[in-house]
């Protein structure tokens, strides 16, 4: 392949930080959705008690 060319030498150093790379960016992800969504749940189930409490 003649694309290839543009790139640095190929070795599997370069492929393996590009996967880890991509592998922190999809880790952060998943954890900042999960964190949304226990403190979500953590608010609403506070903002409901309470709710109760009072009525």
């Amino acid at each position: 392949m003649t694309t290839e060319a543009t790139f640095p030498p190929f070795t599997t150093d370069g492929l393996f930080a590009e996967e880890a790379a991509l592998f922190d960016a999809i880790v952060s992800i998943v954890m900042a959705l999960v964190v949304m969504i226990v403190l979500s749940v953590f608010i609403w189930r506070l903002i409901y008690g309470v709710t109760k409490d009072m009525g």
